[in-house]
């Protein structure tokens, strides 16, 4: 019975961790959106990145701009932390945690409202973006991961080559 109650107890706690940590996942996104608005930054910005990404994340992100100022083609064209090609209208802002390590934010309004998922891990105790992607059960060309157009991209090139 002892050993029930401590197997108990120690799940207990793991859900209050995932659950604490998740909610600073939910934070970061709150974070993130409102440095957005309030500096016009965008995936580009090298202080969102050091801020909100983690470090192998910052690394794919680096690498996508670097490949596109070589070759002056448009890998990523869209800036996919709001999945628009301009200035997007964050109102009505959303933000609920759809697993323990993914966060969804959707805003907008009427036909423009749309929804980004962000897959966190932990890096030095503090949650970390390490992908940008669609929302769960996007289909077709509307799903799409950060991760996965620049595997996509890497593979491209190498076939070209």
């Amino acid at each position: 019975m002892l050993r029930l109650f401590r197997a108990v107890l120690v799940w207990l706690a793991a859900l209050c961790v995932a659950a604490s940590a998740s909610d600073d996942a939910v934070r970061a996104i709150s974070k993130l959106y409102a440095a957005v608005a309030n500096d016009h930054a965008s995936f580009s910005s090298a202080a969102i990145r050091a801020r909100f990404f983690s470090k192998g994340f910052a690394a794919v992100a680096d690498a996508i701009d670097k490949r596109e100022l070589a070759s002056h083609d448009a890998i990523l064209d869209f800036d996919p932390i709001l999945n628009t090609n301009g200035i997007e209208d964050t109102a009505n802002l959303v933000i609920r945690r759809a697993a323990p390590d993914l966060v969804v934010a959707t805003f907008g309004k009427g036909a423009d409202r749309r929804s980004v998922a962000y897959r966190f891990v932990l890096e030095g105790g503090v949650w970390r973006i390490d992908d940008i992607q669609s929302v769960p059960g996007a289909r077709g060309v509307d799903k799409w991961s950060v991760r996965t157009i620049n595997d996509d991209d890497l593979k491209l090139r190498t076939a070209q080559h």
